[in-house]
């Protein structure tokens, strides 16, 4: 199959993608590290609508379960040397060209997040690359992983009125990477941290109590995912920080990747790239 890459649009550090159902139609979210703008795009490439102007410092998009269009984003992640005023906003629309931002937790440092549910209960896990930042490149003060459980209804929730998150494990010395695992049916989230890898598991109820991660692997690692062997046997590939030019291409192969599983589509595939975003489309 002949296929051709087509410069869709522009973003000032393209980072972010993510699916998004919307008027019973997939979509794709497209965010930029900077600040820049948030875009809206149907799965032909075409634009339909932008989002937001600024602030951008966008790392993870997440669709809230059951909604039409509603998701969840981060805000004023630059770099880890610029992220002191990170927080989690509720993005929510109200007609073409008007969607609705709201605070739904000030995180500083917040770098990734996910939805993950059990039992009919939706958790937020958020990973916090470090917790304090005095001079550039400070790295003194370790990560965090935050959790809450996530209500059905955020219309409550803004700048005044926000969701109270619980550190469920802190001293994670550059708690960078982040990878959903669906493990015998059950959501689980994997984190890899200078320290090692770690999975978070949420609990049977939310009035359980007891501790909710197992450490998996004691070697330092910024990315990691899951494989099956031949033997049908799980194995962790993962990069260390050593590797950092290796784990970027693999963090936009994998985000690429990603989309095409999410949407239940093999026909088009889009990618941020630097400054651009790309689309491929088959001949």
């Amino acid at each position: 199959m002949k296929a051709v890459k087509k410069v869709i649009s522009n973003l000032t550090k393209c980072y972010s993608i993510a699916p998004l159902h919307y008027q019973g139609k997939d979509h794709i979210l497209v965010a930029a590290e900077k600040v820049d703008r948030c875009l809206l795009f149907d799965l032909d490439g075409n634009q339909e609508d932008t989002v937001w102007e600024q602030p951008g410092g966008v790392m993870t998009m997440q669709q809230v379960p059951g909604t039409d269009g509603q998701f969840l984003a981060t805000h004023k992640f630059y770099s880890p040397n610029d992220s002191k005023d990170a927080k989690i906003v509720i993005v929510t629309p109200k007609s073409k060209g008007n969607w609705e931002v709201r605070t739904l937790t000030d995180l500083p440092f917040v770098h990734r997040f996910d939805i993950l549910e059990r039992n009919g209960v939706h958790y937020l896990i958020a990973c916090c690359l470090k917790s304090g930042h005095e001079f550039k490149d400070d790295w003194s003060s370790p990560g965090r992983v935050f959790a809450a459980v996530l209500p059905e209804d955020l219309s409550s929730f803004d700048e005044e009125h926000q969701l109270e998150m619980k550190v469920i494990k802190d001293q994670m010395l550059k708690n960078h990477g982040y990878y959903r695992v669906k493990e015998n049916g059950q959501d689980t989230s994997v984190v890899s941290c200078e320290n090692g890898i770690y999975q978070f598991i949420p609990p049977a109820s939310p009035e359980a109590s007891g501790r909710l991660y197992s450490f998996l692997i004691p070697r330092p690692a910024m990315r990691c995912c899951l494989i099956w062997t031949e033997t049908e046997r799980r194995s962790w590939q993962f990069w260390r920080p050593s590797m950092a030019r290796r784990s970027t291409f693999t963090k936009r192969k994998t985000a690429a990747l990603s989309m095409y599983t999410a949407m239940g589509r093999t026909r088009n595939l889009f990618m941020p790239s630097g400054a651009a975003i790309s689309a491929v489309f088959p001949l």
